[in-house]
């Protein structure tokens, strides 16, 4: 399986400013998870998963007609999920 990777474009100025820097300014790219991935992750099934970014704001981005999610922002969000007490 191939990787995907999420990436932030720099503003259009910047690249018409400083077009020899281009490379120096691009972010690391980020992987992407398929649905398909998460649900091994969390090891939940894919219902669920539509059930958490429903009810819960698991982040996902649309990419065409599918969805992916970003790694580090599902990690943010399931330490925001934590719960300190019971």
């Amino acid at each position: 399986m191939q990787k995907r990777t999420a990436k932030i474009a720099p503003a259009t100025q910047e690249r018409k400013s400083q077009p020899s820097q281009e490379p120096a300014l691009q972010e690391e790219l980020e992987p992407l998870l398929d649905m398909t991935e998460l649900t091994k992750i969390l090891r939940v099934c894919r219902p669920k998963i539509y059930d958490l970014m429903r009810q819960k704001g698991l982040p996902s981005v649309m990419i065409g007609d599918r969805r992916f999610f970003i790694r580090s922002s599902i990690l943010l969000w399931m330490k925001q999920q934590e719960s300190t007490t019971f």
